[in-house]
């Protein structure tokens, strides 16, 4: 059987969790990460403003973190359109990923 490709929309909490839920059933499958920032926390904006934490702790996922999972990312990128029976996503750019 093939090899499943996944893409996960948006590098929230909850784009991060399905990375990681995924990795954890399927350690050969194709993960791509589309976003359109990179992984943070939302919630610990204030923290950060207010000089309580520093910036490095507003960022939920580095580089190390994605290539430790296999995960394809695609920061900066926007999905426009989800084509469900083609099986493909398009970008702000007119690209396609599948």
């Amino acid at each position: 059987m093939a090899n499943k490709k996944h893409v996960v929309v948006g590098a929230g909490p909850a784009g991060l969790r399905a990375i990681e839920t995924i990795r954890d059933y399927e350690s050969d499958s194709s993960i791509t990460l589309i976003g359109d920032e990179l992984a943070y926390s939302r919630m610990v904006i204030p923290y950060f403003l207010a000089g309580d934490i520093e910036e490095r702790a507003v960022y939920t996922g580095d580089q190390d973190y994605f290539t430790n999972l296999n995960v394809d990312t695609r920061f900066g990128s926007r999905v426009t359109a989800i084509d469900a029976k083609a099986k493909t996503v398009t970008l702000d750019d007119g690209s396609t990923v599948e």
